[in-house]
């Protein structure tokens, strides 16, 4: 009873901060949708710290559907359809490649009819339609899914399972684009006590502490020719991507689901490729597990282990960080296709990108070092030493001050 107490005081904590931050957040208007608003989630918590573990995913499952139902109503049906039509692709054991291609259409669906049927295109002002938001965030979850089912044993991952993974409370009202392993979902069921308690306020605190800020700097952009044009969008860049999961994360821990927050000290990262070993590794973690370790299994039978390391890197990468965030997210969020098409699709944004995934897998390739060598960077980097840090510091920024100039050409 006390941990329930404890998590529905948790969320109403979320929800008084969802609520400071306004219209400055997407977050705060999507709670708005919800009838009840933080009535509901608080009640939610309590009911999901009362019921016994086991019980949690499928209250998580039908309490994500009936949210989805009030805020969306007829927007919810293809939602619920898409998540039982990948519920029902997860469950055969062959064909794998069939059952992605099967789900990469019906997700595709609700993009193509919004640029090709008349009367499809949603309103230009924001905050987006909530459908549009949570099926952005589906894409990378619905292939994470299928791939985790054919390698967990038979009856690992059930329908309910499944379901909650797809319609999770914390997708609808803080929807986040991460792909989060729904092993690791299933895995993280927890109890609150008073240690995740006070993690969970922090997280809290902090991702509101980081939106407000994302918000500020994305609502109030500093103008052109101005000297703080650069920093201001470098770091509304990023804490925008980090309040986003925060806050996700913390709402998942106030259900009762103890997920990591994502993040690992960057700010003690020595090298681009330690920085993404701690920054938002949510992405690195799914790249290297649905991309990398498959391409590196396949090319290794045609091509040298140095190159195939490589390869694999950059395939990996573009599959993984590109073409599943950075391309097909905007594609579905925004009205415009033509304009998502051509921002994505920029020669000057191409090779910045180019540029930047060199400087994550070259620096420490078999190009340059030994796998020994490798072994002892590694165990470097997982140390702190103020000089190498800061050195890595001024690279980051110069690099991103050379692709910012050349993104606006």
């Amino acid at each position: 009873m006390l941990g329930g107490l404890a998590a529905g005081a948790a969320t109403g904590l979320l929800v008084a901060a969802l609520h400071l931050l306004a219209e400055r957040h997407l977050r705060a208007a999507m709670l708005g949708m919800l009838p009840g608003g933080g009535w509901t989630l608080s009640g939610l918590a309590v009911l999901c710290q009362l019921v016994p573990p086991r019980l949690r995913p499928a209250l998580w499952a039908v309490s994500g559907a009936l949210f989805a139902a009030a805020m969306m109503r007829l927007s919810a049906v293809p939602l619920l359809a898409f998540a039982l039509a990948i519920a029902a692709l997860s469950r055969p054991r062959g064909a794998l490649g069939l059952r992605l291609a099967a789900a990469a259409l019906l997700w595709a669906s609700l993009p193509a009819a919004r640029w090709l049927l008349p009367g499809a295109a949603w309103p230009q002002d924001l905050p987006p339609a909530p459908l549009v938001m949570v099926w952005g965030g589906l894409a990378y979850s619905s292939l994470y899914l299928l791939v985790e089912h054919r390698r967990s044993r038979p009856g690992a991952l059930g329908w309910v399972d499944d379901l909650a993974y797809l319609l999770a409370p914390p997708r609808l009202v803080t929807p986040f684009f991460q792909p989060i392993s729904p092993t690791l979902f299933k895995e993280r069921t927890c109890a609150m006590t008073p240690l995740r308690l006070g993690r969970t306020v922090g997280l809290i605190l902090w991702g509101a502490a980081v939106a407000a800020v994302s918000g500020a700097l994305l609502y109030r952009p500093v103008p052109h020719g101005s000297p703080l044009r650069f920093p201001a969008t470098l770091v509304g860049h990023y804490v925008h991507l980090a309040s986003g999961i925060f806050l996700a994360v913390a709402l998942f821990r106030c259900l009762g689901c103890d997920l990591p927050s994502g993040f690992r000290q960057p700010f003690r990262a020595r090298s681009f490729a330690d920085f993404f070993r701690r920054w938002n590794h949510y992405v690195r973690d799914s790249v290297l597990s649905l991309f990398y370790f498959p391409f590196l299994g396949t090319l290794r039978r045609w091509l040298p282990k140095r190159a195939t390391e490589i390869l694999s890197a950059y395939l990996a990468i573009f599959c993984g960080s590109f073409l599943l965030n950075d391309f097909l997210v905007p594609m579905a969020t925004t009205p415009d296709f033509l304009d998502a098409w051509h921002r994505a699709t920029r020669p000057g944004h191409l090779l910045g990108l180019l540029a930047y995934w060199s400087a994550i897998v070259l620096p420490r390739s078999s190009l340059f070092f030994r796998p020994r060598e490798q072994r002892e960077l590694k165990k470097q980097e997982a140390s702190f030493e103020l000089w190498p840090t800061l050195k890595f510091l001024a690279i980051f920024v110069g690099l991103h001050l050379a692709l910012f100039a050349l993104g606006r050409r």
